[in-house]
């Protein structure tokens, strides 16, 4: 890419899907450049003189499980006008250049993956958490940190004051919180969006969970077996649209959905243990969802026998077809895997067999599909 510094009023530049390992040189010549979009590269430090790029707003790098994330370069605190940082490694670069974060007071969405793990790395998340604070109190609308190693975060749980102008908050990897930290409260008035891994989830946690009066779409994930359901109630969660259901410890209780409960609800996905039916019975309230169209409810049936499972299949079938929204609700199979896959974490859910709940109006009809679940 030779003569790439002749474009000086370039704005926008786009590397994606270019497998390259560094940026040309030149990059850093591009003094009116907005966009530097690099996913999808082995790109894993920027040079150092991209401090200098005091103009650029969207730095994007790749989010996944492959890599640790870019270098953060020393020197970042001068790139005030970031409003995008995706793909960063906190645990790759200096405690300084962490520190620096916080003078980024415009970012609006940070985008961070935390590889660290034992105590030499304390430094690291203290100095992260403190640039983490200060960017919550200025523009940070979304953040969502990636964590391959298995562990927690348990420094998240010291973020404040709250960010209270948080719209979007996302775990996703092999780590979760022992519980839901104080600042994930009915205070954070803006978030809407909300993917959270806990050790334990409880029925306070739902309580407080429903308070937040501006969510919109949770993603809840339950790393131990718990054989007590959960139970959602007509108080809370009166505005959620988008529902997900995970547990990381099978078999595990069920959930409940009583009269009133979720009222905006349209989506909904969730594992369903058919071997705990004996503890509580088939319900599980969909009927109750006036507003449901989509559902999908994995069976784990590992330990039912096979005319539970075929119970809770003409169960749940019957609860979509007295909903008088009629939603769309497909089953699958939760495969558990005890193997894991190359990222570290578990391999958990496969769908090996579809049935929806719309394709005949005879309460006993099926129709099946192999290794994928039904669409329309």
């Amino acid at each position: 890419m030779k003569g790439l510094g002749k474009f000086f009023q370039l704005k926008y530049l786009s590397l994606r899907g270019t497998w390259i390992s560094h940026l040309p040189s030149e990059v850093v010549m591009l003094r009116n450049l907005e966009t530097l979009d690099i996913r999808e590269t082995h790109v894993e430090e920027l040079p150092a003189e991209i401090v200098h790029l005091t103009k650029l707003q969207h730095l994007i790098a790749s989010t996944d499980y492959v890599m640790p994330g870019i270098k953060i370069p020393d020197g970042i605190g001068n790139m005030r006008n970031l409003r995008v940082l995706l793909g960063c490694g906190i645990s790759s670069g200096s405690v300084g250049a962490l520190e620096e974060l916080g003078n980024l007071t415009n970012l609006n969405e940070l985008d961070v993956q935390y590889w660290g793990i034992g105590s030499e790395y304390k430094r690291h998340e203290d100095r992260f958490l403190s640039s983490l604070i200060k960017l919550g109190s200025c523009k940070l609308q979304s953040f969502r940190i990636w964590r391959k190693c298995p562990g927690d975060v348990k420094f998240l749980e010291s973020w404040l004051p709250p960010p209270f102008s948080l719209q979007r908050f996302e775990m996703s990897g092999c780590y979760s919180f022992k519980w839901i930290p104080c600042w994930i409260s009915p205070a954070l008035t803006s978030l809407a969006y909300l993917e959270i891994n806990i050790v334990e989830v409880t029925q306070t946690d739902l309580c407080i969970l429903g308070e937040m009066p501006a969510l919109l779409h949770l993603g809840l994930t339950c790393q131990t077996f718990r054989k007590e359901r959960l139970i959602f109630y007509s108080r809370g969660f009166q505005h959620l649209k988008e529902f997900v259901y995970d547990v990381s410890v099978l078999p595990s209780g069920n959930l409940l959905f009583m009269e009133g409960a979720l009222p905006m609800l349209e989506d909904l996905s969730l594992i369903y243990c058919v071997s705990m039916v004996n503890a509580y019975g088939f319900f599980l309230g969909i009927e109750h969802l006036p507003r449901l169209k989509n559902a999908q409810v994995r069976l784990y049936k590992q330990g039912a026998a096979s005319s539970d499972i075929a119970s809770a299949e003409v169960t749940i079938r019957n609860e979509a077809d007295d909903n008088p929204n009629r939603p769309r609700v497909t089953l699958v199979e939760h495969v558990k895997r005890e193997d894991y896959c190359s990222d570290g974490c578990p391999n958990r859910t496969v769908a090996v067999e579809g049935l929806d709940a719309n394709t005949t109006n005879q309460k006993g009809g099926s129709r099946k599909t192999t290794n994928q679940t039904t669409n329309r």
